[in-house]
């Protein structure tokens, strides 16, 4: 084998042993954004003094998968502006993210984004209306 190509492989392999991998197995099967912390009743349309509850299926997560909701509001312009985020690290099941608030939610647009392992999942939007 010529000397080049022995070099150029023993590089690619101290290169890519050096690179850092994230793989997983983690799927999420379903996202429900609901009055209840079942998901037994759906909805994208929130009153004001509502909890918002998003349910989360989870299958094939190893036992320390990340997963982190945002929560966010929706300006006219369509830029979010960061109202809370939640992280929990679970195997795989239905996981409950809530959010709620001692005063009534402006009405408005809404959305929350779900990362499993820091990699962008999922995005529903939702409003609140009087």
């Amino acid at each position: 084998m010529p000397k080049k190509l022995l070099f150029l492989i023993g590089y690619l392999m101290v290169i890519t042993s050096a690179c850092n991998y994230s793989f997983s197995t983690a799927n999420i099967t379903d996202t429900t954004l609901a009055y209840d912390a079942a998901g037994e009743n759906p909805t994208t349309i929130f009153s004001p003094d509502d909890t918002f509850y998003f349910v989360v299926g989870l299958t094939n997560a190893p036992d320390d998968t990340t997963l982190k909701a945002t929560w966010a509001t929706v300006n006219e312009a369509g830029s979010a502006i960061l109202i809370d985020e939640v992280e929990i690290t679970s195997g795989s099941g239905t996981l409950t993210f809530d959010l709620s608030s001692d005063q009534p939610w402006p009405s408005g647009r809404y959305r929350i984004d779900l990362f499993v392992n820091d990699e962008m999942a999922r995005t529903l939007e939702f409003g609140v209306e009087e």
